[in-house]
């Protein structure tokens, strides 16, 4: 059977919120399996808090037609425009995604960096089962969210998913990055007052004091964050200057508990406590450095997963080839997957990890890849006991923090070209970023190996024929 959208009369023009056509199209393709759907070229604006469904043993042809996501979300921030569930046999060709994804370089942005907006989105629940997804030439443009997200469960993986021909710039989930909020206030003098305001308005308040006081050696304040003082927690200082006998941007440890008492610090955990002569009127402080910056990559309030413009979880036979990515946050993600080849793409740029396979994934070929981190995160990152690797024949350059594999097991590492993947460890204080343990300038390797278990081993690995060009943020080749 063959279903046209036009038959359900959508006005077309971008301006005219189609849901209601849309609904009822996909509606009337559910009732028959096998079903063409076919959605004519034209502007289609999707203002729907709820996703337009999709079913099973279905082909949409989308060529030339363009979905637009609303410039005001109102409270639905986070929108899938597309989702089905249980689905078998499901080829999406075509169509254009817009959406107007955060942008902190942006005087004026339609959305907040919390917003998420995903695309075409494929779930499998706890009694059902997945497999047969193909999406092609789809191509989209600031979208907040996974353009093509498809999961699977535990114990039942989706077989079979194919993406290819695509095209996805600037899309997947908006991220800050590491440190990139808190530098911004505590090196305020080294950017421009909208950059710092702006890092303050996202910065969660609860983790700020108001201007410190000292008396007696210790630090008080009318509003101390309401956890502080906590043994083992660490703070920065922040504002014009900050106290003589301290480092602007290293963190400092709380030695006693009871803010009546004030606060004590100290360089290290439970060492000598520092003494302090002088604070400078405005001086404050950050609390849960951990937090503040590696946890605040994600903007407060956003969903927790499902952040590369591809992204696939629990998935078995994963073929993703020929397709162009640049993203907001991450570029792409495959997660606890089988049997996955990513073959032939090039990934364009990304604010934070350019390339991310990781959690359990096995048997896994990476190869015929370009990817440029454009000095986002680290240009490649194998995480959590991935096994039975093939890296060959791939070129990785520009990223933030070089490469990480994390407990691999089985590893071949060939005939790839690594070239200056230290952006975020060069010493500029506008590219690069600070680490807070030190308050300087962080250092990776190029490559670096390492274990997330206690007492974990990893290998066998072969590593021949690379080429590895180390900029001087570098601390090693490998």
């Amino acid at each position: 059977m063959e279903i046209r959208l036009s038959a359900y009369a959508p006005v077309a023009d971008g301006s005219a919120d189609c849901s209601a056509a849309l609904h009822a199209c996909f509606a009337e393709a559910a009732k028959h399996p096998g079903t063409v759907l076919t959605i004519e070229p034209g502007e289609y604006l999707v203002d729907s808090p709820d996703p337009i469904p999709l079913c099973s043993d279905l082909t949409v042809h989308a060529e030339g037609a363009v979905f637009r996501f609303p410039r005001v979300l109102g409270q639905h921030t986070q929108r899938r425009m597309f989702f089905g569930l249980n689905l078998h046999d499901v080829t999406w060709r075509g169509g254009h995604f817009v959406g107007y994804v955060f942008d902190p370089d942006r005087a004026e942005n339609p959305w907040g960096p919390a917003v998420y907006t995903g695309c075409l989105h494929m779930h499998t629940d706890t009694s059902g089962v997945s497999r047969n997804i193909r999406v092609s030439d789809v191509t989209a443009q600031d979208v907040a969210g996974a353009v093509v997200h498809v999961r699977g469960r535990e114990d039942q993986y989706c077989e079979n998913v194919d993406v290819y021909n695509c095209r996805f710039l600037n899309c997947g989930k908006f991220m800050w990055d590491y440190g990139f909020l808190w530098q911004r206030v505590v090196f305020a003098h080294a950017y421009t007052a909208r950059a710092v305001k702006n890092a303050l308005q996202y910065l969660p308040a609860e983790h700020l004091s108001s201007e410190l006081t000292l008396k007696d050696g210790r630090l008080y304040a009318e509003k101390m964050p309401a956890a502080l003082p906590q043994e083992r927690d660490a703070v920065t200082f922040f504002g014009e200057t900050v106290p003589v006998g301290t480092k602007r941007g290293k963190q400092y440890f709380v030695l006693n508990k009871g803010a009546e008492n004030g606060l004590l610090l100290s360089e290290t955990e439970g060492g000598d406590p520092l003494v302090l002569t002088e604070l400078a009127k405005g001086t404050r402080l950050f609390r849960n450095m951990f937090y503040i910056f590696h946890d605040l990559f994600a903007p407060v309030g956003s969903v927790a997963h499902q952040k590369g413009s591809i992204d696939t979880t629990k998935c078995r036979n994963v073929t993703v080839t020929g397709c162009h990515i640049s993203a907001s946050g991450d570029s792409m993600h495959i997660l606890e997957c089988e049997n996955v080849v990513f073959a032939n793409n090039q990934v364009l740029g990304a604010r934070m990890g350019a390339f991310y396979i990781g959690f359990f994934c096995k048997n896994v070929t990476v190869t015929g890849n370009t990817v440029y981190g454009t000095n986002g995160s680290r240009t490649m990152s194998i995480e959590r006991s991935t096994e039975d690797i093939t890296i060959v024949g791939n070129i990785f350059r520009g990223g933030g923090r070089g490469s990480w594999f994390n407990q691999p097991k089985n590893l071949v590492l060939s005939d790839n070209v690594f070239i200056r993947n230290m952006g975020k460890c060069t010493p500029d204080i506008q590219s690069g970023r600070i680490c807070q343990a030190t308050g300087d300038f962080e250092s990776y390797p190029e490559v670096y190996f390492t274990t997330w278990q206690p007492d974990a081993e990893y290998g066998p690995i072969v590593m021949r024929g690379n080429i590895i060009e180390a900029d001087a943020g570098a601390s090693a080749a490998v």
